[in-house]
């Protein structure tokens, strides 16, 4: 297919090929009655019990800000009962060009969110390009672009292997020149904790500018952003526990990001990155923030060298 044909087909040019081109429409799902299966925040991961008004208020603020930014905003419009971390919608998929990869979730809690977001992606027309499957697991919080032509999947615990292998086999097929493992931190039943997701601890801002909690991530990342010239914001270590990596790019140097980073927020403002900030602490209690919970369907390309 042609790539002036996509419309046609598809009816949007949907996808992204970055994280930072300006966002132009994105899946939400509002948390609902689901968060009342949380009865045993160790097996959730979770931070004590959820106040569901509270977590909604948090929700509907951050989206009202998102609309307030011109991005269009959908709802996954589904009853998920007890999936409780339905609502970091960033995992279910990886979106890239022309569409996504849907994901196949590791953990046994959130196994069969999948559907409910293939669903809902088919109503809005947007293409499934592979289903991640037989022993693969990967999840979106491990995908990011570094580049138009590079892309980090984080490796470990929730993305493996073979679900590297399957995404890498889309991701060549559509021209991307480097897709790089990024070896992720564990953790062990008995302490739930690690660096599990490659977005809560590195993130991208601009073409040229990254930021990073390095003990979150190997050095060879840290090697392989010096060798691009990209300048790198290291973040202190309880701002990284604060989710101060994991924001959402609504174009170059312009972020929405969670309340109460203070350290991230003015070293990010010296380079001249406008940031919004969201309150969203009752929503961070399930372990993710602004980025984990949105799955950007629409980006602008971004110029090479811009």
């Amino acid at each position: 297919m042609m790539e002036d044909e996509v419309e046609t087909y598809w009816g949007r040019r949907w996808g992204a090929t970055s994280e930072i081109g300006k966002l132009r429409t994105v899946l939400m799902h509002r948390p609902g009655d689901e968060l009342k299966a949380i009865d045993d925040s160790t097996r959730w991961l979770w931070v004590g019990k959820p106040d569901i008004p509270k977590a909604q208020r948090e929700h509907d603020a951050m989206a009202r800000a998102v609309k307030d930014e011109g991005v269009e905003v959908h709802y996954l419009n589904r009853s998920v009962e007890n999936r409780a971390k339905m609502y970091f919608m960033r995992d279910q998929a990886s979106v890239t060009r022309g569409g996504v990869i849907l994901s196949r979730m590791a953990l046994d809690i959130r196994r069969g969110e999948e559907r409910f977001v293939a669903s809902r992606l088919g109503e809005l027309n947007v293409p499934i390009l592979r289903t991640i499957h037989g022993g693969g697991t990967l999840e979106g919080g491990n995908f990011m672009f570094l580049d138009s032509e590079t892309v980090l999947i984080g490796v470990g615990v929730r993305t493996n292997r073979e679900g590297f292998r399957q995404a890498s086999d889309v991701l060549t097929t559509q021209g991307v020149k480097s897709v790089i493992a990024v070896p992720q931190s564990a953790y062990l039943h008995t302490f739930p904790s690690g660096y599990v997701h490659l977005d809560v601890a590195f993130n991208v801002v601009d073409t040229d500018l990254v930021v990073v909690y390095p003990e979150g991530v190997p050095y060879e990342l840290i090697e392989l952003v010096r060798e691009r010239k990209m300048r790198m914001i290291e973040v202190p270590r309880e701002e990284a526990l604060r989710m101060s990596t994991n924001f959402l790019v609504l174009r170059p140097r312009k972020i929405m990001t969670a309340s109460g980073n203070e350290q991230t927020r003015k070293a990010l403002e010296r380079e001249g990155v406008e940031v919004i900030e969201a309150g969203v602490d009752e929503l961070m209690k399930g372990g993710g923030s602004v980025r984990c919970m949105t799955m950007p369907l629409m980006r602008d390309e971004v110029e090479r060298g811009k």
